[in-house]
């Protein structure tokens, strides 16, 4: 895997660059930095080993550039990489999925959850991956929301910036997440400004994928029980109401209203979960989207990420492929 990445101020230069290791952290209470950040990115090497023929395109679904996409001062740079699963240089461009993994808003990296699964699961049904990294809330990294959303921003407008060189069609583009990760995408989707703070629009975002999160409302979760617990909640929101309440994308889009994506939810386990995404789907439609919920009952939370794209799955995989082959038509 390499990339050249573009130096703020200075000339490119080359570099190699490590597959990411899976992250374990205790959750902490956390705080909010204040980092300035300078924009830092990478040029597509296109990957010529391990291609597979869409049809359409050749895509290296085992061969991802890495792209940072932001620099901030103290943090690892690949807390703010992206991996970008894109067609061989002089394909058409392709649609793009960016795909945001889970992990509390703690834990995780976008090298988990099968990510090498999905990209092949793309690139069979001819569309682009890119899988994001954000700041996670671990123990001294005194990052709070909305930080998280902030760098899936990013991440989501320095690729569309450079659409050209990833091979992407910026004008068909979905955001997939799941858990926490669902929780971002949707934010992404409803909210106006963490786009616009990059000099985007929600509108850019066509298609919302959204994997098992319980964290549509977050008030209402708060001492609800499930698997979201006050402590989790707090770590990556603080413990203010009005401030998990700017950061729910139900009570965001309550707030500011559609247009918004056309979106798919998945969601199982107890009742009370599922209530969660019914309430968010209803205010989707009255923001005039179309909606689609899936119910993932026998699934197990990481079920619902993992096999996501596995020829043997016949509960996640078939809704989400057809949804977003119409939605990225």
């Amino acid at each position: 895997m390499v990339a050249v990445r573009r130096e703020p101020g200075g000339a490119a230069r080359v570099m190699a660059v490590m597959a990411a290791v899976t992250a374990s952290v205790l959750l902490v209470v956390g705080c909010n930095g204040n980092d300035e950040s300078s924009a830092g990115r990478a040029t597509t090497v296109p990957a010529a080993s391990g291609a597979s023929d869409t049809g359409r395109c050749t895509i290296a679904p085992d061969a991802p550039t890495k792209i940072e996409y932001q620099q901030v001062a103290g943090v690892d740079p690949n807390l703010l990489s992206l991996e970008a699963y894109g067609p061989a240089s002089g394909c058409p461009a392709l649609p793009v999925v960016f795909w945001v993994h889970g992990g509390g808003w703690f834990a995780g990296d976008m090298d988990n959850e099968g990510t090498a699964t999905k990209a092949a699961w793309a690139a069979e049904n001819g569309w682009a991956l890119v899988a994001v990294n954000y700041r996670l809330s671990t123990p001294g990294a005194d990052v709070m929301w909305p930080v998280h959303g902030q760098d899936a921003a990013t991440a989501v407008g320095d690729s569309l910036d450079h659409a050209d060189e990833l091979g992407i069609d910026p004008t068909r583009v979905a955001v997939m997440g799941h858990s926490a990760g669902g929780h971002i995408v949707s934010m992404l989707a409803v909210d106006p400004d963490l786009l616009a703070e990059v000099g985007h629009d929600r509108s850019d975002v066509d298609c919302l994928v959204s994997l098992d999160t319980e964290g549509y409302d977050l008030v209402e979760r708060v001492g609800a029980g499930g698997d979201i617990t006050d402590d989790m909640v707090a770590n990556a929101f603080g413990t203010d109401p009005a401030a998990q309440a700017a950061a729910s994308p139900r009570q965001t889009l309550v707030k500011v209203g559609g247009p918004v994506a056309d979106a798919l939810l998945v969601t199982r386990g107890l009742p009370r979960r599922k209530a969660q995404a019914a309430a968010f789907a209803d205010a989707l439609r009255a923001a005039g989207g179309t909606v689609t919920v899936v119910d993932a009952e026998g699934y197990t939370h990481g079920d619902v990420s993992l096999k996501l794209g596995t020829a043997d799955d016949a509960v996640v995989t078939p809704p989400v492929t057809t949804f977003l082959e119409s939605c990225l038509a």
